[in-house]
């Protein structure tokens, strides 16, 4: 139970936060949950993706760019609405179309179609047909 509710406050929170803010938002959650560790497989797999469509299209694996290509991911996938704010040049476009390179690539390579209700689904992405 525990690690659900840090799960859930780790990815509706850490897109919010600049860098010195994760810091201490961490910190925070290691005095309420003590010795509670995250294993988490998806952002494994969701890294290795991203890497794969970072080299294809000749873009520089940045572990920043990753991690906001992971935030987006987790803040799409708890809002209904979304805002990219931030200085010219500072990322936004870049991370959006990876996101959605990878979206894609995800659902083509890994999702299954279910004939019974139309729907496919791999537990990353759901796309009702």
């Amino acid at each position: 139970m525990s690690k659900s509710i840090l799960s859930s406050l780790e990815d509706a929170n850490f897109p919010k936060f600049i860098a010195e803010d994760i810091k201490l938002f961490k910190a925070l959650l290691t005095d309420l949950f003590p010795g509670v560790e995250l294993d988490e497989p998806k952002v494994q797999f969701f890294n290795e993706q991203i890497n794969q469509v970072m080299e294809k299209d000749n873009i520089d694996p940045s572990p920043f760019t990753i991690s906001k290509c992971q935030q987006l991911i987790d803040i799409m996938n708890i809002r209904l609405g979304i805002c990219l704010t931030g200085p010219d040049g500072s990322g936004k476009t870049t991370v959006i179309k990876l996101v959605e390179k990878v979206s894609t690539k995800i659902r083509e390579e890994y999702a299954r179609f279910d004939g019974r209700n139309g729907n496919s689904g791999d537990g990353y992405f759901t796309v009702k047909k």
